[in-house]
């Protein structure tokens, strides 16, 4: 009985696992990866079968995947198909046959083995985690009248005196616009570490990083799926809970700073970090250039457009107990696609979370981050305008960065002069000038649901001289007020 062609399906698994591997991302971030390789090459391989055999139609289903995808894979593949044409001319000086029934054994073979081979140290390492909400019971004691708490990260948001002295952009009549909603500015605001997974780790966990990881994994994937785990994981996230709270996630594109493990996840339905790098591949990225960047922009805008919708929608919903609310807006982080309008820009490079901007800061980047920020600020006093007006139960609401601005390689600081924006009903003053994330949630749970969580120091960590793959260690104090 002949052989049943499984090999392309299998190397195009393969591909994807090793991707998914790398990225340090939860499994939910390849869910659509892996269904879409799998539907992709065994549509291939139905249609190539009408105009060919089955084994035939095998082969040039993979190569067509391979092709697109990993070019050094597709070349091996030919290799091996040829190596009996070949092996024919070298014995008898004649062209051979091919033999297609021992070629897809073979492949089947071979595939199995490095498929194995990809996925193997990926479960001996625990990569393949999905996050789930817990079984958690909310406390009968939880208050029904607690407040909803919505907590709106504005990823790389710059203090004003930083909008001022690089960008030019006086921030003011802004933040005035927040004290009349009712918001306290902490002037002196500070972030706790220079990247996003260290502060939402450090946040959702209320303890520095050296405390939550002593002994750092070795390697960036390694170390990504370590604060995934403490961000879905958090204890403050388990304290909420048992106070009676649903918590409810609406993400950002990046997976392994995505809290998934939320009682409620927002899908929607928008490409993930880690679906458009695939589409950085090899023959892909090469096709249709243009069509493919104005194609990534768009996503940035629709998500950051539909996060700020659903914020205002979840203000009207009649929830039968308080809730927890993160929205991770990647924005006005880089890449940079609306003008102070809100109309669409197209400014060349930097499309990923973990790009930076050129220093010194070419004179058109500055006036496109300016004008993003201005669009961005429209967009949030509407949102929290919408959010007071329409909310059931009385609304606590923190308007924060993870970080600040990046504008100036060389000013530490500036990495580190961050936004916070604070509206706490009955608890006004509650967050001292120069405060930071890591105390966020320790303090609002303090105030109004009675919880007697322990407040950490403010101090900052500048991330040192990193060697290799390790993005994140080792971590160094810092006086952001420098």
């Amino acid at each position: 009985m002949s052989a049943v062609p499984i090999y392309p399906v299998l190397l195009a698994l393969t591909f994807i696992v090793t991707e998914f591997l790398e990225s340090g991302s939860p499994l939910q971030v390849a869910n659509r990866a892996l269904l879409l390789a799998f539907v992709v090459t065994g549509g291939l391989q139905l249609g190539f079968t009408l105009v060919g055999g089955r084994h035939r139609a095998a082969f040039f289903a993979a190569l067509a995947f391979l092709v697109l995808f990993d070019a050094l894979v597709a070349a091996v593949l030919i290799a091996a198909a040829a190596a009996p044409v070949l092996a024919g001319i070298a014995r008898d000086r004649r062209i051979g046959r091919e033999d297609w029934p021992t070629l897809t054994r073979v492949a089947n073979v071979v595939s199995i083995a490095v498929f194995l081979l990809a996925s193997g140290p990926g479960v001996a390492s625990g990569a393949f985690r999905y996050y789930s909400p817990p079984d958690e019971v909310p406390s009968s004691a939880a208050g029904i009248e607690a407040p909803d708490i919505y907590l709106v990260l504005l990823d790389g948001y710059p203090r004003a005196d930083t909008l001022l002295s690089q960008l030019g952009h006086d921030n003011g009549p802004f933040l005035e616009s927040m004290r009349g909603l009712g918001f306290d500015v902490a002037e002196a605001a500070h972030s706790n570490y220079t990247l996003t997974p260290l502060t939402l780790a450090s946040m959702f966990n209320a303890k520095h990083i050296d405390k939550l990881v002593p002994d750092p994994p070795s390697g960036w994937p390694g170390q990504a799926r370590r604060f995934s785990e403490l961000i879905n994981e958090g204890a403050m996230l388990s304290v909420a809970r048992q106070a009676g709270y649903e918590v409810v996630s609406l993400p950002m594109p990046t997976g392994y700073t995505t809290l998934y493990a939320a009682d409620r996840f927002v899908d929607f339905g928008l490409m993930t970090e880690f679906e458009l790098q695939l589409l950085d591949a090899e023959i892909i990225r090469r096709m249709l250039r243009d069509v493919q960047l104005e194609f990534v922009r768009d996503q940035h805008r629709q998500r950051i457009l539909r996060t700020f919708d659903q914020l205002s929608k979840l203000a009207e919903e009649d929830a039968a107990r308080p809730r927890l609310i993160f929205a991770h807006l990647l924005a006005p982080h880089p890449p940079l696609v609306f003008a102070a309008d809100g109309s669409p820009v197209r400014i060349e490079g930097c499309l990923w979370t973990l790009c930076a901007f050129p220093s010194p800061l070419p004179t058109y980047v500055g006036e496109a981050s300016a004008g993003q920020v201005t669009y961005l600020n429209s967009l949030v006093k509407d949102t929290v305008t919408a959010i007071v007006e329409r909310s059931i139960r009385p609304a606590v609401i923190v308007v924060f960065s993870d970080h600040g601005s990046r504008y100036d390689a060389s000013d530490k600081a500036e990495h580190l002069r961050s936004l916070l924006l604070t509206r706490t009903p009955g608890h006004p003053g509650m967050f001292p000038p120069d405060s930071s994330p890591i105390n966020v949630l320790p303090r609002i749970l303090n105030a109004y649901v009675g919880t007697g969580i322990s407040i950490a120091s403010e101090e900052s960590y500048w991330i040192g001289a990193a060697g290799g793959e390790n993005v994140f260690f080792p971590l160094e104090p810092f006086d952001p007020s420098r």
